[in-house]
């Protein structure tokens, strides 16, 4: 309610308000709702002392028809916050594993087999230990021979802590070992400190171990110091086993630094190496000759080698966990887990954890799933079997923090790569750091790139000209590296304090997005969205239409120009075109680091200009209700001045629909951001121009192009560019061009404008530093250009790849290009999440593959024709069916597939009816008519078939669904009329099936 208001001040503008000293310097819907008569005739009836306790103490809400309400007093709700998983790590190791200890519990008892605890042994929760470690005088038999446990004891709080060892929502994810900031092969400093000082060897595990100020007369303390004589010989013979380990050589020996060539035929013969060398014995060292003076030697042959060799140069998952498994066996003693079974479970976890994707997590019912807890010495007199398991877990966590991720952390630099998706590569520290520097090198050399010391960073920043620093990383492609720069971090605490870059011109960001919405000629021929490309298509035959309307009105002057209009979209649809269509795919080089950046200021400028108004920010939040759960998010929505509509109630009313704020609580933040014309233009100087980034300890400012990692790089490049059309391509009325940020695609009938274009494009544009990739482009007819020789043209028979589409550049028809999944697996596109809702996990993974790739270009009829719609659609199930099959082999065994056959084919039920569902509702959306094709049936029988070719290929996996499925298609392959059915199996049959999908693994 304060918001808005302030002291008086000797600003003539400023509204005053009647009763008190104060002013209102911004206008509040709530505060004139709240000055209302009605409001005053409550104060008349309730009083005073009332009217403050509702005011200032609770919340009141006004209904916004039919089913939204608007706060008018009280603090946003704050939801209490979720339980902080095992990946946030704080500074003080003692501090984070004991935080671990006080995270890691739940109602939940198992047996040491993983089976649900008797009742019998509940009672076992609330026993301790004395100070004799006597476990006979713990517990006293009751004349019902249940035990009952001291007072003393009953009175700690950790006693009555239960702990589920299976519980799937604590995680150890990968977000510790990316990116290594030190690249130099050494070990954690904490790890090293505290494994060479034996008198720490009892804080090593801080959760299980003996507090340096123990109270003998609290039974917490007791636990401690019992655990601490248990564990301190066991810590201190790894401690000992840590100081005689050899990291370097073993890293050498099973990850050596090897040539190009040498490399692809080891991995040749990585395949065929024996069991008996996997199974090495854990005495025998590692010979010498792979020591550091080979390394050294590779290295110096490397600085000849170019980044793609270095980048083939990686090591494998197989190879990491040899390396692992090697220190692991030398490092840990077998005591410490208790016995050999369960070092071999820590192994396979440990091998599961290095072959997770990018956001894949190893949980804590995997990592303790087959563990014996009654094998741990250290843990038989606990008599708790819930204790016991916490102590174990914690005692495997600890494991994984401190030991695992470390020496990973210490010996390489991991990371996932642009084709490759969620796939994490593991890179030798001095393989990386040459190819590091020769990305830098690179980058210096084409000048976007200039080395500046922190004295001028600290005065740019100081003096207004630099917004801050950002991180900078690599990214690997095929043959080079994508610049990836981080703008949320925050600043060093040798910089001036400022946000974050990116909450810096988060305003410039929604500012921009009016004026393109209002400025559409601004962005030229860019598709923001895909399914945008549709409305072009329409576009593209309207203006085919009208130019063929012409060229037959000249001929047939008596027919009526509605029926030749109907004439022509039926020639259409029958694919006969008169004259043939002349497509150009062009990739412009490099289109964000190659911008002019005075270039950019000044047409940007000259927007705003053109704009001529300031701009207010109007924020907003909104509290709705998903599956049960209270969730809050935020709205920011620029205006120009002169249309800012101060009243939120009449704002809200005009945007509910289109924000969909239906079934929720809106809150307006009343103070709102006023940029004014000169603040936007100094914010996106300083941001254009004095963008610095840090790379280690060195710094760099950017002078030339606009970063990737900004919020406003693909905005801006689709303006610079967009102007960039309007000014030096100028095209013909029936041609057309469409640009997804730098990939161009004209379509036109006139051959002489394709090479036009192509010539224009070819030769390059100096005023915008645009040059393409002829490399990358395609083309339908035949061009010898004086500098590059022949392009690359496609047969008649193949169809044009442009931004995930397949165009038939004869009939039109679209498909999906399933080229980007080669050489790819499902598992390297595909997080699985282990949690409990299995089955609405497995239901959302799979429609969120197919949610985005069904666009009306697939499945319209006045776009494609019925066989290519079949096809489009059999192809969406099929890539389900390879996702659903993942899934169900990283959640479960192959006894739980048999026995969960009827709920598996549920899902695949409901996976057809919601796509048919869908499709429905876009396809209505668009053409306020039903235009999709297939009917219930045979969309159903497609999605069946689909995944029972997949599930064929696992038959023995799937035995029951497999029988059902089958069942399945002969139903509905019977329902299925007659031309329909030939259709659809020549479909499924004949090859109609992408190669891509049908190779992948």
């Amino acid at each position: 309610m304060a918001f808005g208001f302030r002291m008086l001040s000797t600003n003539k503008g400023a509204m005053k308000t009647q009763h008190y000293n104060v002013e209102c310097f911004y206008p509040s819907y709530i505060y004139n709702r709240l000055c209302s008569s009605h409001f005053e005739k409550l104060l008349s009836r309730i009083g005073d002392e009332a009217m403050e306790l509702l005011m200032g103490k609770r919340s009141l809400f006004m209904l916004l028809p039919p089913n939204s309400y608007l706060q008018l007093t009280g603090r946003i709700p704050d939801f209490p916050p979720p339980v902080v998983s095992l990946s946030n790590q704080s500074k003080n190791k003692k501090q984070k594993m004991q935080n671990l200890a006080d995270q890691i519990y739940s109602l939940c008892q198992r047996d040491q087999n993983g089976q649900p605890k008797s009742k019998k042994k509940e009672s076992e929760l609330s026993v301790g230990i004395n100070k004799n470690n006597d476990p006979k005088t713990l517990k006293k038999k009751t004349r019902r021979g249940k035990r009952k446990p001291k007072n003393i004891l009953a009175s700690c709080s950790l006693m009555k802590m239960s702990f589920n060892p299976y519980n799937f929502y604590e995680v150890i994810p990968h977000t510790y070992i990316l990116y290594a900031k030190d690249l130099h092969q050494r070990l954690d400093k904490y790890l090293c400190t505290t494994m060479t000082n034996q008198t720490s060897a009892c804080e090593l595990v801080p959760g299980i171990s003996a507090s340096s100020t123990a109270d003998s007369a609290c039974p917490k303390c007791q636990v401690k110091s019992f655990l601490a004589s248990q564990l301190k010989p066991l810590l201190q013979k790894l401690i000992k086993n840590h100081r005689s380990c050899h990291y370097i050589s073993l890293l050498n020996y099973h990850c050596p630094i090897a040539v190009t060539k040498a490399k692809l035929q080891r991995r040749a013969s990585l395949n065929k190496i024996s069991t008996n060398h996997s199974k090495e014995n854990i005495n025998t060292s590692p010979k010498k000759s792979a020591g550091v003076k080979v390394i050294k030697r590779l290295i110096t042959k490397r600085r000849k080698a170019s980044i793609q060799m270095l980048l083939d140069d990686y090591v494998l998952h197989k190879q990491v966990y040899r390396f692992l498994r090697a220190c692991l066996l030398r490092l840990i003693p077998v005591e410490l887990l208790g016995s050999k079974h369960n070092v071999t479970i820590l192994l396979k976890n440990v091998k599961k954890f290095i072959s997770l994707g990018k956001f894949e997590k190893l949980c804590l019912g995997q990592i303790m799933n087959g563990m014996k807890v009654s094998a741990c010495g250290w843990l038989r007199k606990i008599p708790s079997l819930s204790w016991r398991c916490h102590l174990l877990c914690q005692c495997l966590v600890w494991i994984f923090f401190n030991i695992i991720m470390v020496i990973i952390r210490g010996f390489f630099y991991v990371t996932e790569t642009s084709h490759y998706r969620n796939r994490l590569f593991y890179y030798r520290k001095p393989v990386w750091l040459h190819l590091r520097q020769l990305a830098v090198q690179n980058f210096l050399s084409k000048g976007m790139l200039k080395p500046i010391k922190h004295e001028e960073v600290f005065q740019k920043m100081v003096k207004g000209v630099c917004l801050g620093v950002s991180c900078l990383r690599f990214l690997p492609k095929k043959k080079s590296f994508r610049p990836i720069i981080n703008m949320n971090c925050a600043n060093l605490k040798s910089l001036p304090k400022k946000l974050p870059i990116k909450q810096q011109v988060s305003g410039l960001f929604y500012i921009f997005n009016v004026i393109k919405e209002k400025y559409p000629d601004l962005m030229g021929h860019s598709l923001d969205f895909l399914h945008h490309y549709f409305s072009f298509l329409l576009l593209l035959l309207k203006s085919f239409c009208c130019y063929f309307q012409c060229m037959v009105a000249k001929e047939r002057t008596n027919k009526d120009l509605s029926e030749m209009k109907r004439t022509y979209l039926v020639w259409i649809h029958q694919y006969e075109f008169m004259r043939p269509l002349y497509f150009v795919k062009i990739d412009i080089q490099e289109c964000f680091n190659f911008i002019n950046q005075d270039l950019l200021k000044n047409i940007m400028r000259d927007i705003l200009d053109m704009v001529g108004e300031d701009f207010i920010i109007r924020k907003y939040a909104k509290i709705f209700c998903i599956e049960g759960k209270l969730k809050r998010s935020f709205f920011y929505e620029a205006t120009v001045e002169s249309e800012h509509n101060p009243n939120f109630k009449n704002y809200i009313q005009h945007v509910k629909d289109k924000k969909k704020l239906g079934n929720s609580v809106i809150i307006d933040k009343v103070l709102y951001d006023h940029m004014k014309f000169d603040e936007i233009i100094k914010k996106l100087h300083c941001h254009v121009s004095n963008n610095v980034v840090k790379l280690d300890s060195h710094y760099y400012t950017q002078t030339q192009g606009i970063s990737q990692g900004s919020v406003l790089s693909t905005l801006l490049c689709n303006i610079y560019y967009g102007h960039m059309e309007n000014k030096m391509l100028k095209l013909d009325s029936d041609a057309l061009m469409m640009r997804m940020v730098d990939d161009f695609l004209l379509v036109t009938p006139q051959k002489s404008t394709a090479f036009r274009f192509l010539n224009k494009m070819l030769n390059g544009i100096p005023l915008y530093n645009c040059s393409i990739q002829p490399e990358k482009t395609l083309i339908n007819f035949a061009y010898d250009h004086k500098t590059y020789g022949k392009l690359p043209q496609i047969l008649e028979t193949e169809m044009l790849p442009w931004c995930g589409l397949l165009i038939d550049t004869k009939s039109l028809n679209i498909k999906r290009d399933y080229s980007r999944f080669s050489g790819l697996g499902i598992s390297d596109i595909l997080t699985v999440n282990l949690t409990p809702q299995m089955a609405a996990n497995l239901c959302h993974k799979i429609l969120k593959c197919i949610n985005p790739k069904c666009l009306a270009i697939f499945v319209d009829k006045k776009i494609n024709g019925i066989t290519t719609i079949a096809c489009n659609v059999f192809n969406l199930f099929y890539l389900a069916a390879y996702r659903f099959h993942v899934f169900i082999l990283r959640l479960i065994t192959k006894q739980q597939t048999l026995d969960s056959a009827q709920f598996f084919f549920r899902i695949i039920h409901y996976i057809a009816d919601q796509f048919f569902k869908l499709v429905k509702t876009k396809m209505k959306q668009i053409n306020s008519v039903q235009s999709y094709p297939l009917s219930k049936c045979e969309n159903k029988w497609l999605c069946f078939m689909a995944f029972f070719i997949k599930v064929s290929q696992y038959q023995s996996q799937y035995i029951t669904l497999h029988s059902m499925l089958k069942k399945a298609c002969s139903q509905g392959k019977a329902m299925l009329s007659t031309k329909r059915k030939s259709l659809l199996l020549k479909t499924v049959m004949d090859g109609q099936l992408e190669s891509v999908l049908s190779s992948m693994k």
